[in-house]
């Protein structure tokens, strides 16, 4: 059977605080009254901070945030772009098909009846190389 060890022999004994006994709780007394001033002035600094924080906020916000005119989606649906349509995300076009006044020399636009007025389809050609 092996010898128990003991705690002295574990840990090592320490010296004494300079000035005993009375002059440590001195100085824990000391700091437990310094501590409480230190943190309010902490919590103060981080309230200051977070008061110029929030106030920053309030006025540039409004001076940076600009509603543009019009954005990349409504520039996207104004087209009335067949697949947009179909997922949903845009109104069919209920206008007359028109080609732009450059191109009608390239294209030709025709309607096509189908027998149903709540459908349209028109066909479009161009000519090579425009």
């Amino acid at each position: 059977m092996e010898p128990r060890i003991g705690w002295h022999q574990v840990f090592e004994k320490l010296q004494q605080p300079p000035g005993g006994l009375a002059a440590l709780r001195a100085r824990l007394d000391r700091a437990e009254t310094e501590i409480p001033w230190s943190r309010q002035r902490l919590v103060g600094r981080w309230a200051a901070v977070a008061a110029a924080a929030c106030a920053l906020t309030l006025l540039l916000v409004p001076l940076l945030w600009h509603e543009p005119s019009t954005t990349w989606r409504d520039a996207v649906l104004e087209d009335g772009n067949p697949a947009l349509v179909r997922l949903g995300l845009a109104e069919p076009a209920a206008d007359v098909v028109s080609v732009p006044a450059g191109r009608r020399r390239m294209m030709a636009v025709e309607k096509v009846e189908l027998g149903d007025p709540a459908v349209l389809y028109y066909r479009v050609a161009v000519l090579p190389g425009s």
